[in-house]
């Protein structure tokens, strides 16, 4: 009757192809961002290990003689 003349026009929904495409680049940022995680953790660790190396010879210099 006149429900079709005053009710708005439905808006169709995303092409399957453009869904696809948003997919794929959500799941290319993911992958992104899990390697620029990992790239931060190696480096956080290899400063560590540095540091480390680095006041175990300031230790021995510092203690070396004083063991005997």
């Amino acid at each position: 009757m006149m429900g079709g003349i005053l009710s708005k026009p439905k808006v169709p929904g995303p092409s399957p192809a453009q869904v696809k495409a948003e997919e794929e680049a959500r799941a290319a940022q993911a992958e992104q961002k899990a390697l620029l995680a990992e790239q931060a953790e190696t480096e956080e660790a290899k400063k560590l290990r540095e540091m480390q190396s680095l006041q175990q010879r300031k230790r021995r210099a510092r203690y070396g003689g004083r063991r005997m």
